[in-house]
């Protein structure tokens, strides 16, 4: 890692960087989701993205056939994690950082392996002379036994001259007698030639010391599946105070048993990680787990729901909720702080999904899924696959036909997002059986809606215009006012595609009205653009301009770019065209021309 930094000037292109995970107990990084935010990386719109693995890794190899890059696959627990992340040819150079020798990629594909050994003892030696200070000297025999004792590996080092420290009147020699008598007796020392069997009596060593507040958070730690947390995070897990659990979170620092991602952001070494789940299965209760773990889960809904809301007010109906009480969550005022939550959080969004699961906690996934849908569903599309995927998974699990119901419906609509058209109506017609099953109304009309949304896009307005009426008359049944404006809303578009323009623009009027009254801005602003392009076929300018310049207003206040690139690019060339001749040349018209 210090040299890739030294030398990615080199490479005009720049650098990728993803830590693969790979001896995580619980999640390493699939290849095909590295793929995904390499892709992104390179500039590839998440709509392009491939859903195929050996589709997604040619595209990748595509990417970079003409680039000079430096591609650093930190933390590869094997070869099958790598194989798919090297590029087919080209100057791009991939580093690979592993435990394992991978030997594949030196056999297969070329690879030149460097073998990093231990450190020498001169230079571990130097090392505890830096953080421990002068003892190192005064008994150079204790100092190279500590050593040895932590197996000459940097992590152990530095966790074990933090304990030295801490009791500077102490001769070195009786601190590492004592190390030394802890690894006699302790059972997870697994001498069998592993280095890393050496780490885990320091650590032992080390938790110890801490108070006993410190120590329950360091195991509770290790129940957080994903990359990294915050003081919310550690709050939600062991009860404390958010400003109490980041005073915990410092003093862990301190000891070397976190490390800091970002200001307010904390990882764990993946040994360290490891062996505090170790330490919550055998010294908390399985009750004090559950109860952390439902914790968990209800500051992530929490938190997702409070983010959803900002960024999709008036839009929560169709949003299933599950129980969020006691838990503390970040202030997320405006877009731009939930916006910000969420691409934070988003790795961790999707281990708890996965992790949710895996230990068959439907009830969260489902509504979990059903909250971060809509933003996912924006930003990144092929994650709507994987989190509906987990709870599809957990809903077999649990026969919840109404769960399975709820998945394949979002699931049909991520394949729609993604041009997935025959997968996308296969799922929602099988969403539609379940939903007919289990008698929810809304589902099916959410449903129709899907089918009808995807039949349009395949050119088939009939079918299209036939699934949209069904659905509105669903929504009027259960007198889901906004269902109903999304419907006349889909409605109006099929009408447009076979040409009845006036018929369009009138059940889009009434959507319009009934977005309007809800207070629904997003929605609002899609059906102002929607509205303009069919004025614009019925040469109604002036009036398209004025639709357009007031959606594009909506999506500016609420910092949607894709809203308003929407709306921009409707119409563009006749609109530009009348606004020249017009002398139309407002601000808003002028943005909206270069947005174009």
């Amino acid at each position: 890692m210090h040299w890739a930094h030294r030398v990615a000037h080199d490479f005009p292109d720049g650098q990728l960087y993803v830590n693969l995970r790979g001896y995580d107990p619980e999640q390493p990084m699939r290849p095909t989701d590295a793929l995904a935010r390499f892709l992104a990386a390179l500039g590839v719109p998440e709509r392009d993205i491939p859903l195929d693995d050996d589709e997604r890794a040619a595209r990748y190899r595509s990417e970079l056939a003409e680039r000079q890059m430096l591609i650093v696959l930190d933390n590869a627990g094997s070869v099958a994690q790598v194989r798919p992340l090297l590029p087919g040819s080209g100057a791009s150079t991939v580093v690979v950082t592993s435990r394992d020798s991978l030997a594949g990629l030196v056999a297969v594909h070329g690879a030149q392996r460097i073998d990093l050994d231990l450190l020498p003892a001169a230079d571990a030696a130097d090392l505890l002379r830096r953080l421990i200070g002068p003892r190192v000297d005064a008994d150079p025999v204790a100092a190279e036994l500590l050593a040895e004792q932590c197996a000459r590996l940097p992590l152990a080092l530095r966790v074990a001259a933090v304990l030295v420290t801490s009791q500077p009147d102490r001769p070195l020699a009786d601190v590492v007698a004592e190390l030394a008598d802890r690894q006699e007796r302790l059972e997870l020392l697994d001498a069998g030639g592993d280095p890393y069997a050496a780490v885990h009596a320091v650590f032992s060593w080390s938790i110890q010391q801490l108070p006993e507040q410190a120590a329950r958070t360091f195991r509770r730690l290790g129940l957080h599946p994903g990359p990294d947390l915050d003081q919310y995070v550690a709050a939600a897990l062991t009860g404390l105070a958010a400003s109490a659990a980041r005073r915990v979170l410092e003093t862990l620092v301190s000891a070397h048993l976190l490390h800091r991602t970002s200001s307010y952001r904390y990882g764990m070494h993946d040994l360290l990680r490891a062996y505090a789940a170790r330490l919550a299965a055998t010294e908390d209760t399985a009750g004090e787990r559950a109860e952390a773990e439902q914790r968990l889960f209800a500051y992530y809904q929490a938190a997702a729901i409070v983010a959803v809301d900002v960024l999709y007010p008036n839009e929560g109906d169709h949003r299933r909720v599950a129980g969020s009480a006691g838990v503390e969550i970040r202030e997320l005022a405006g877009p731009d702080a939930a916006r910000g939550w969420l691409e934070t959080e988003w790795l961790c969004v999707l281990a708890i999904a996965e992790h949710a699961a895996d230990v068959g906690a439907s009830d969260f996934i489902h509504g979990f899924a059903q909250t971060v849908n809509g933003y996912s569903g924006q930003t990144h599309f092929a994650d709507v696959l994987t989190i509906n995927g987990h709870a599809l998974r957990a809903a077999e699990r649990a026969g919840d036909l109404a769960g399975q119901a709820q998945a394949l419906r979002q699931l049909a609509a991520g394949y729609t997002r993604l041009s997935a058209y025959e997968a996308s109506i296969d799922y929602a017609r099988r969403a539609l059986v379940k939903f007919r099953q289990v008698g929810d109304l809304d589902g099916e009309a959410l449903t129709l809606t899907n089918l009808g949304s995807t039949e349009n896009i395949r050119g088939h307005y009939r079918d299209a215009r036939g699934y949209h009426r069904a659905s509105l008359a669903v929504f009027r049944r259960t007198k889901d006012r906004h269902g109903q404006a999304m419907a006349l809303n889909n409605l109006g578009v099929s009408e447009a595609r076979l040409g009845n323009l006036a018929e369009s623009v009138g059940v889009q009027h009434q959507a319009l009205a009934i977005f309007q009254e809800l207070g629904s801005r997003f929605s609002e602003a899609v059906t102002l653009g929607n509205i303009a392009g069919v004025e614009m076929r019925r040469e109604r300018l002036p009036e398209a301009a004025d639709l357009l310049q007031r959606s594009i207003s909506i999506a500016e206040e609420m910092g949607s770019d894709r809203s308003r690139a929407n709306s921009s690019t409707r119409s563009a060339p006749s609109i530009s065209g009348w606004a020249s001749r017009t002398g139309l040349a407002s601000a808003s018209s002028r943005r909206w021309r270069t947005s174009c």
